[in-house]
């Protein structure tokens, strides 16, 4: 599942079904850009979901209307697990929420 705005998209997953008998420890989240394969952005995500069923990793400073792939994958003590993959493109113009509010307030009237 994928949130995405002009520079930025947010990612958001669920745990894999199977982890092997053992707790996911973190997850690594790899995000580059579609058509060059040049690496954007690798990082490492809690495994910790404060009692959500979901995860999510926010990935900001990108080029509007751009194609990026963004990969995850979660890690225990039996080590990594497979890949989820998932494509998103960015938005060329950004809508800000306080306009977008403002405006259905001025309807409202």
């Amino acid at each position: 599942m994928l949130y995405q705005l002009c520079d930025r998209f947010t990612i958001v997953w669920r745990k894999p079904s199977n982890d092997g008998g053992f707790s996911i420890t973190h997850y690594f989240v790899k995000v580059q850009e579609y058509n060059t394969a040049k690496e954007v952005i690798t990082k490492t995500a809690s495994a910790d979901s404060q009692g959500s069923t979901y995860f999510y990793e926010s990935i900001s400073s990108l080029n509007r209307n751009e194609t990026y792939k963004a990969s995850i994958q979660a890690v225990n003590a039996v080590g990594k697990g497979e890949i989820g993959e998932t494509i998103a493109t960015t938005k060329q113009y950004c809508t800000y929420k306080y306009g977008l509010v403002k405006k259905i307030n001025t309807f409202k009237q």
